[in-house]
């Protein structure tokens, strides 16, 4: 345990993994399970949600950010190696979900 909890106290805490990996990597392994970029669910969120279905709906172009690898990926900071470092890669935790 942490003795010095008040410095801590405003800390930012970065989780990426014991390996970094972008929107685009994450994509990768999602496109590599199921064959395609599906956004298919969008659809089904827009005909249940009270918000405007145009709004909504674009959610299905947002993707494409994720897919060109724009999103921002941060390096696990170094409080969290030092507390807990993660152990359990992205592809491993992904694959592992699928399984249960």
């Amino acid at each position: 345990m942490e003795d010095d909890i008040p410095r801590q106290g405003k800390a930012e805490y970065v989780l990426n993994g014991p390996e970094n990996i972008s929107g685009r990597q994450i994509t990768d392994l999602v496109k590599h399970e199921i064959g395609t970029k599906d956004v298919s669910w969008v659809e089904y969120v827009a005909a249940q949600s009270s918000e405007p279905k145009s709004i909504i709906s674009s959610l299905r172009f947002a993707q494409v950010t994720t897919w060109e690898g724009k999103c921002t990926s941060y390096t696990t900071s170094q409080e969290v190696l030092r507390l807990a470092a993660p152990k359990v890669t992205p592809a491993t935790y992904f694959k592992t979900m699928l399984q249960n």
